[in-house]
């Protein structure tokens, strides 16, 4: 029988606790941080949302929480590694990377070890993004007659 481990702090304790030395709760560095990536997700045209604001903090702060607070439970992402996501993966991780390493001054900036552990990488920020958000297929060419559109033609348009 699996022995089953719970964390030692709830979310919404982890998240009212204040940050040792400045007026800042963990709620706080939570709502700057998902703001910043929510703006930089809805700034790119390959990438659409497709939670509102309130449903992606909600997910955001429950990444990060399992993530990077206590990691007893890695947050479950919805999602296959196929040729799109190794697309996306080659697009965005350098951006993404970037993302994290201001979260990391951020929050260091705060006196807050948030991300500072030392198998915190950027990586599971990508899978979150690719998680929360539908990406273009970079390979479909909408000026491609699609085999399966129920158009019409006209008899005209074939050359015999």
């Amino acid at each position: 029988m699996p022995i089953i481990v719970l964390n030692k702090i709830s979310l919404d304790k982890w998240l009212s606790k204040s940050i040792d030395n400045t007026l800042y709760d963990n709620g706080y560095t939570m709502l700057i941080l998902s703001n910043y990536l929510k703006l930089w997700i809805d700034s790119n045209t390959e990438l659409d949302r497709f939670i509102d604001d309130e449903k992606f903090y909600d997910e955001f702060k429950n990444f990060i929480y399992k993530e990077h607070v206590l990691p007893l439970q890695n947050y479950q992402f919805d999602y296959e590694e196929d040729e799109l996501y190794e697309h996306y993966n080659m697009t965005y991780s350098d951006e993404i990377t970037d993302i994290f390493i201001y979260y990391k001054s951020f929050t260091k900036s705060l006196g807050s070890q948030l991300l500072h552990g030392k198998n915190d990488t950027s990586y599971p920020l990508l899978q979150f993004v690719y998680n929360v958000c539908d990406y273009k297929d970079p390979y479909n060419d909408e000026n491609e007659l699609d085999i399966d559109s129920p158009e019409i033609l006209d008899s005209e348009d074939y050359t015999y």
